[in-house]
């Protein structure tokens, strides 16, 4: 196959550069994306940079979508299919050593349910029967498609996402100036105990914070946790743009062994250094051990 240096020499560098490969015949050498933050009904521009390592044997089908980042979750935002070149230059049509420039504008839904991340896949695929081209970076095997970045897209109504009132707290809590704790739900579910956790972002925050939930018992005694980052790691702090809210769930074990009543202590904390997110009252007054505590009705 001839080498891909070509592209490198030339001023269209791609900004993202990839090292992945579609079968045998095409390289996927880049791409470029006009940023990671989007809202409902905007464009994404991307560029996907192509070369041909042999003559491809059809005229494949390109999917770009955006699949839900939510562990367990298989909803996609977005599933647009063409050709290749602009739908202009199929696969069929190349030469080996092409090197292809391969603008895309795809419109995102007016109606987004709720603001989280989105994986960036592209895949090429057989039109006549549906077969996938194996996908391999680095060299190595990589499914079935090149995941490229993870993107946020905000909800089309972020009021949707308040707190119902009887879940509401009387002042949010706040977590380093960045993100406000607006609503909490604990329901016992069998030996199971169910978090809901109303967030507001109300400003940058440059880490990606993990959320704790501990469950105490009347001696304050640890007997349970429920850690993890927001929706199951589907939507990364670094991500959150002021005003989105996000509702987030997380489920403890729930202990018969311990003293009632019970409390659970909800933060933050940043997960390469364990630190905790400074936690204080909306009169700016800081929480011991910056953990907020609430009592859990049973």
């Amino acid at each position: 196959a001839p080498p891909i240096l070509p592209i490198y020499q030339s001023p269209n560098l791609p900004i993202h550069q990839f090292a992945g490969r579609f079968g045998s015949e095409i390289a996927l050498l880049g791409y470029d994306l006009d940023g990671v933050s989007f809202e409902a009904g905007e464009w994404l521009d991307l560029t996907l940079y192509w070369q041909a390592l042999a003559r491809p044997a059809d005229h494949y089908t390109l999917a770009i979508q955006l699949a839900s980042a939510v562990p367990g979750e298989t909803d996609t935002l977005v599933n647009f299919n063409t050709w290749t070149g602009g739908g202009n230059f199929p696969t069929g049509n190349w030469r080996p050593g092409d090197v292809i420039v391969d603008h895309d504008r795809l419109r995102l839904p007016e109606d987004v349910a709720r603001v989280q991340g989105w994986y960036l896949h592209v895949v090429l695929f057989d039109g006549s029967d549906g077969t996938r081209l194996p996908f391999v970076l680095g060299g190595q095997p990589a499914g079935k498609g090149a995941r490229l970045a993870l993107l946020r897209v905000g909800a089309s109504d972020p009021e949707a996402l308040s707190s119902p009132e009887a879940d509401r707290l009387a002042v949010p809590i706040a977590f380093d100036g960045a993100i406000a704790l607006e609503g909490v739900r604990a329901v016992e579910e069998g030996e199971m105990l169910k978090v809901t956790l109303w967030w507001r972002s109300v400003a940058v925050l440059a880490g990606d914070g993990v959320v704790f939930v501990h469950l105490y018992d009347a001696e304050g005694l640890l007997v349970a946790t429920a850690d993890g980052p927001p929706l199951a790691g589907g939507f990364p702090t670094s991500l959150w743009r002021p005003g989105d809210r996000v509702q987030d769930e997380h489920v403890t074990s729930l202990l018969r062994e311990g003293v009632a009543p019970w409390q659970l202590g909800i933060g933050w904390y940043d997960p390469l250094t364990g630190a905790r997110l400074a936690a204080t009252t909306a009169d700016g007054v800081r929480l011991p051990d910056d953990e907020f505590l609430i009592p859990v009705l049973r």
